[in-house]
């Protein structure tokens, strides 16, 4: 039996709440399998020693979004390898989380470290089996679940070089439930700054920049206009990616930085207005010689696995490389499974009223 080291010393009994572990049952429950309780036995199937209770050595997480705190250090050593990545040796010691989810959806896994020599990493399983990997990741994992639990295991990366890698780590999780809709988009053409009069055909498939963060009228340097604006392209960006979060709900790892400096400040779109929080969180760029309207709609899909996401266009013109369609966030790249330069199909929505962010194309 497995026993939890840190955080808990064990489970609290689910629809029993503050039951330390070791106290007795409930005073009409003797504990017997074939006693006149039977609907509160603990050796019944049908009470609460049911598929549903937290078992030992876990942690369980009832509902979402979540932020724990816990150390590697001096946890058990259990699982070695996943599925998902059976080269990576994870041999190290894991906590375990279960995760109870309400309805489907996309759930995001997140990791934060201070100290320099831990080296934790994340996976997602659909059950509690190394090989039933859903995904996993240094900082960050993703993937769709159902309805139901998953299990989130915080594993220490094990360099055989080097010394134990454990310590302490902080996990959020976050499930984000895409809206559903027409994902049709316009049969246009749009000309390009520098296109020598060639228009480019919409919608268009080609590499997509992975884009800088821009500043919005929540991030503390005033409303629209020409107010303040950070003087670094570090200035409070940590911040920044807190609203972000809680403006689209999507957990993930943010690193991007503010966009530079380019004839503007620090962060200023080519509008220069600061842009609502969530259109920030899911714009899209292209070097379009008459800009949309801030807001326009457009619709960005990943070919090779079909998820698409409702992007808002308008604030924003570039790349420069006319070889690159346009480019988009980390939040828009990190749930359609891309990254800088990923192929990516871009078009105009038909539907001007759908709500940004992911969506499941109808």
């Amino acid at each position: 039996m497995r026993w939890l080291i840190l955080l808990l010393a064990g489970c609290v009994t689910p629809g029993i709440p503050g039951t330390p572990p070791g106290d007795p049952p409930p005073s009409d429950d003797d504990d017997s399998a074939d006693d006149d309780d039977s609907a509160d036995d603990d050796d019944s199937a049908d009470d609460d020693d049911s598929a549903d209770d937290c078992p030992p050595g876990v942690i369980c997480i009832d509902s979402l979004p979540a932020t724990v705190s816990g150390t590697t250090e001096g946890a058990p050593s259990d699982f070695a390898n996943y599925g998902c990545a059976p080269e990576v040796d994870e041999s190290g010691p894991e906590l375990v989380y279960r995760v109870a989810i309400d309805q489907s959806g996309f759930l995001g896994a997140a990791l934060s470290v201070e100290a320099p020599d831990t080296d934790p990493d994340v996976h997602i399983l659909a059950s509690l089996d190394p090989d039933d990997c859903l995904a996993r990741g240094h900082w960050d994992a993703h993937s769709d679940v159902d309805a139901g639990f998953v299990w989130v295991v915080v594993d220490t990366w094990v360099d055989d070089a080097g010394p134990d890698l454990s310590g302490p780590f902080t996990l959020e999780l976050g499930l984000l439930h895409p809206s559903s809709g027409d994902c049709t988009t316009e049969v246009s053409e749009i000309d390009r700054i520098n296109d020598g009069g060639v228009p480019l055909a919409m919608p268009a498939t080609g590499p997509m920049v992975l884009e800088a963060h821009l500043v919005t009228v929540d991030d503390g340097y005033g409303t629209q206009g020409a107010g303040p604006w950070p003087q670094s392209i570090t200035e409070n960006i940590p911040a920044h990616y807190v609203t972000s979060e809680g403006a689209s709900g999507f957990v993930m790892r943010r690193s991007q930085s503010w966009a530079p400096q380019e004839n503007s400040e620090f962060g200023q779109a080519a509008h220069y207005n600061k842009l609502p929080t969530l259109d920030e969180a899911w714009y899209v760029n292209m070097m379009w010689a008459d800009r949309p309207d801030p807001g326009t709609r457009m619709i960005l899909t990943n070919p090779a696995n079909g998820r698409s996401v409702v992007a808002s266009a308008g604030f924003e013109t570039g790349p420069g490389n006319l070889d690159h369609v346009g480019g988009t966030t980390e939040e828009a790249h990190r749930y359609l499974g891309t990254g800088h330069l990923g192929q990516l199909s871009l078009g105009f929505a038909v539907d001007q009223d759908l709500p940004l962010g992911p969506i499941v194309c109808e």
